[in-house]
């Protein structure tokens, strides 16, 4: 959920890579749910700095991360 600024979500399906983008912004509040399967990049299209509300259904593990730069 974008709570501040302008953020453009870029998933990608790991199975058949098929793309979709979604803009979320804070006038129009929305959840976004990222399904399992899909890699996903988030960036500030907006000119003020975006804040986002994220959540995991499980403890980060530095040992056992999955996540990566691309």
């Amino acid at each position: 959920m974008v709570l501040n600024g302008t953020a453009k979500f870029e998933l990608v399906n790991i199975n058949n890579n098929k793309k979709r983008t979604i803009i979320l912004n804070d006038k129009e509040p929305n959840i976004l749910n990222i399904p399992p399967g899909y890699k996903h990049k988030i960036h500030n299209i907006g000119s003020n700095t975006a804040i986002l509300l994220v959540w995991a259904n499980e403890i980060y593990d530095r040992n056992k991360h999955d996540t990566y730069l691309i």
